[in-house]
């Protein structure tokens, strides 16, 4: 079994990392960096670095990096195999089926950590190289709670992508339901509906982990007047998680694919 998805993991991992679309989802990733590296390259003011990654680069990659990179890296995992019909072949292979989403599902995720590494710490070695007001561990604090909270975000929204793409051949269109209107702009809003969104909880563990001091300082990130505490962040990252695997996993128990 440890075999079956090591070499799911591999052929997962080794077909979003190859290729144009990788480079295209590493082009998104680092989309919000174009704003602190104009300001390190035509800016005067070293502190306003900092601050830039704080205001605007924490916030976009999650109201903009997330869901796109998620659906450009987890939707392919299993709607590549089905449209070559190679997903028949792995099914009827010895091992369960939740055995080669599993792998699958996790070579996917590593793939986005990837990304989402890129996002997270590429932009803070450019601040913190051409900033001298700041101090590089504050710089490696905030790159390090940036990419903790993208973690969460791969493993929840890729369980996410992965029980549609079992579920749905339409599963781009539930993708960006569940993941941009749901996901970010419901989760944005004021009122009750937004603590049903995951990425409330993305939001708060920024909050924490960031080291973000209040709304009022970032702007862009929704107000809250009692934002969830980062252990419950965790738990309900996690329970989304593994309630989507499973989902994927039953559904892919009674799909037929021959």
């Amino acid at each position: 079994m440890k075999q079956a998805v090591a070499a799911m993991f591999a052929l997962s991992l080794r077909r979003r990392v190859g290729g144009a679309r990788f480079l295209g989802a590493l082009a998104v990733a680092l989309l919000p960096a174009l704003n602190l590296i104009l300001d390190v390259a035509f800016g005067d003011d070293d502190a306003r670095h900092f601050e830039i990654y704080l205001k605007y680069l924490v916030p976009t990659a999650l109201y903009f990096v997330t869901p796109f990179v998620t659906m450009m890296t987890m939707l392919p995992v299993l709607g590549e195999l089905y449209d070559k019909g190679s997903i028949g072949y792995l099914y009827t292979r010895p091992s369960p089926r939740w055995v080669v989403l599993l792998g699958l599902y996790l070579g996917g995720v590593a793939a986005m950590l990837l990304l989402f590494f890129a996002t997270a710490f590429i932009p803070a070695a450019i601040g913190a190289a051409a900033s001298s007001a700041v101090p590089a561990s504050l710089w490696l604090k905030t790159a390090s709670g940036l990419f903790g909270t993208l973690t969460f975000a791969a493993f929840a929204y890729g369980a996410v992508c992965l029980f549609l793409g079992v579920w749905s051949r339409r599963a781009i269109l539930w993708a960006s339901a569940i993941l941009i209107f749901w996901g970010v702009a419901i989760g944005s809003f004021p009122g009750s509906l937004r603590a049903t969104s995951l990425h409330h909880y993305l939001f708060g563990l920024a909050r924490s982990w960031c080291g973000v001091s209040g709304d009022t300082f970032t702007g862009m990130f929704p107000p809250v007047t009692n934002p969830p505490t980062p252990l419950n962040c965790m738990a309900v990252l996690l329970a989304a998680s593994i309630g989507f695997f499973l989902l994927a996993a039953r559904v892919a128990e009674r799909r037929d694919v021959i």
